[in-house]
């Protein structure tokens, strides 16, 4: 945040700020999984310090982890009661390194998986956001090229206040009249480069770059 002339954060962005840290302790006051019962098909040599409930006791240090062969696999969370939340979070535990190259995140509905979120890496911690989803079954699949080390599996509801927040439409940009536009300057132009022109003409087979 840029100092007002002042010298003191200006008072808008206080507010903000303000604002942006009571959302967060109210989105992290209360952990869904809490209480809930963790099961997998694997964890290393059936070990409890390495068991599925690790990642339900807050503790950064303790993770559930498989055996060095197993590196496709799940762990199922059964939560104390259906619970509804919009929000996940999963941390892998760092010390051993970036492990997961992929997850997913199913719930049990109507008899079945249902997938409602997917991505790539995890890493210190990764938030998958959605919309509300309700269930008393919550599924974490991970897979990469070593046995994972995950640490924290954690279910919290964002509230409607959060969730106001304008979201930027691509598409009204993409129908920006770009007509009046014209380039200024442009560096690295070279002469295989292409006229600079390219980057706003509004045709995406045409472009602008600098590898000359």
């Amino acid at each position: 945040l840029p100092p007002h002339r002042r010298w003191r954060i200006h008072e808008n962005d206080e507010a903000s700020l303000r604002t942006f840290g009571r959302l967060l302790r109210v989105l992290y006051a209360t952990n869904l999984a809490e209480g809930a019962k963790a099961t997998a098909l694997n964890y290393r040599g059936r070990a409890p310090e390495f068991g599925p409930a690790r990642v339900l006791d807050g503790k950064p240090q303790t993770y559930w982890t498989t055996d060095d062969a197993v590196t496709n696999t799940a762990l199922e969370l059964w939560l104390k009661d259906t619970r509804t939340f919009n929000v996940v979070s999963l941390r892998e535990y760092l010390p051993l390194g970036q492990r997961i190259e992929t997850w997913a995140l199913d719930i049990w509905k109507d008899g079945d998986w249902q997938e409602i979120g997917a991505g790539q890496a995890i890493g210190a911690r990764r938030l998958w956001r959605g919309p509300d989803v309700t269930a008393d079954r919550v599924r974490v699949r991970v897979s990469g090229p070593a046995c994972p080390a995950l640490s924290e599996v954690a279910l919290y509801r964002e509230s409607a206040e959060a969730r106001q927040g304008k979201t930027f439409d691509t598409a009204a940009w993409r129908r920006l009249n770009r007509a009046g536009w014209k380039i200024a300057s442009a560096s690295y132009a070279t002469p295989d480069s292409g006229a600079a022109e390219r980057a706003i003409d509004g045709n995406p087979a045409t472009l602008w770059h600098t590898h000359g």
